[in-house]
């Protein structure tokens, strides 16, 4: 790199398969999202003594005080252990990685960031510490040869497309409750199978779409506050009026036991709830609801108004 330069911007030498070596020198300010993406036969960076920004340990960049993993570079290690030092990992840091196939995350980084591990081919090994929070958006993406997935207690969000088309993957287990699961979360994950899962606030659309998942795990990942999501969900899995009546009774049931009401410790005459934490009344008892006793009609409340314990 020329002297003079201060930035190299992002994905800047993408898929320069003859580069072998590259002189990073010391006005450099400044790297975008991993230089370096797909270039496979890199096997040697230097950044220059003088240089106040960066460094470079095994092949890998960091900046200067080895708190940031800027990109994975000219490592040669298949496997590898993030450096305690670390607090952050750069979106895209191994992106496009052929060479690596396990990776561990240290309990210094709260947040894996987007594309951190997309399309890293044979990664076949993670291990995510008790401190990361957040899966991002496509970090584990195309990661074909994955096959098997364990998140700590401490993780609350898997982001949009976190680990689409890892077509291996084939057991996730989820220790702790999320937040969310974001949309196509694990879309065209073709055998997954295994989802050990407690508690989510929310899934987006088609996170387990293209899934062998169990139906158990979309009862628990159901967005109870979105109708046309629960009716496409029943019509889907129901194919008479006794299966839809068991599915609609398993619904019923997680809405009420999430309502937060209480005192419902017995079956009996019908009894009214509501919920002001999020919006929703639940009746639960035996017997009919005058107008809408056939299943052929719905209500949603749109509107409301609480006093004390009232609504209108």
């Amino acid at each position: 790199v020329p002297d003079g330069v201060k930035s190299i911007g992002d994905y800047a030498f993408w898929e320069c398969k003859g580069l072998i070596l590259i002189f990073i020198p010391e006005g450099v300010e400044e790297l975008g999202y991993n230089p370096f993406v797909k270039c496979e036969q890199l096997r040697t960076i230097e950044i220059e003594e003088g240089n106040q920004h960066f460094k470079v340990a095994d092949g890998v960049i960091f900046d200067k005080q080895m708190k940031l993993l800027v990109s994975y570079g000219a490592c040669s290690k298949s496997e590898y252990e993030v450096p305690y030092t670390v607090t952050s990992i750069k979106a895209s840091a191994f992106q496009g990685c052929s060479v690596l196939t396990s990776i561990t995350i240290p309990r210094t980084v709260k947040i894996i960031y987007n594309n951190t591990f997309f399309e890293c081919c044979n990664l076949t090994q993670i291990t995510i510490s008790e401190s990361v929070q957040e899966i991002g958006d496509c970090s584990f993406c195309r990661c074909t040869l994955l096959k098997s997935v364990i998140m700590p207690n401490s993780v609350r969000k898997i982001g949009v497309s976190a680990f689409e088309n890892c077509s291996s993957l084939n057991t996730v287990t989820i220790m702790g409750n999320l937040d969310i699961i974001g949309e196509r979360a694990f879309y065209k994950c073709t055998n997954l199978t295994m989802f050990k899962l407690n508690k989510v606030g929310e899934a987006g659309i088609a996170a387990f779409s293209g899934t062998k998942v169990d139906r158990s795990v979309y009862l628990k990942v159901l967005n109870l506050d979105n109708s046309e999501e629960i009716g496409g969900f029943v019509r889907k899995e129901a194919s008479n009026v006794e299966e839809k009546t068991e599915l609609w009774i398993e619904i019923s049931k997680r809405a009420i036991k999430e309502s937060g009401i209480r005192y419902w410790e017995d079956d009996g005459e019908i009894k009214w709830g509501f919920n002001k934490w999020n919006g929703r009344l639940v009746i639960r008892g035996k017997g009919q609801i005058e107008d809408y006793a056939n299943g052929s009609k719905t209500c949603q409340t749109k509107d409301y108004w609480w006093y004390g314990d009232q609504i209108s």
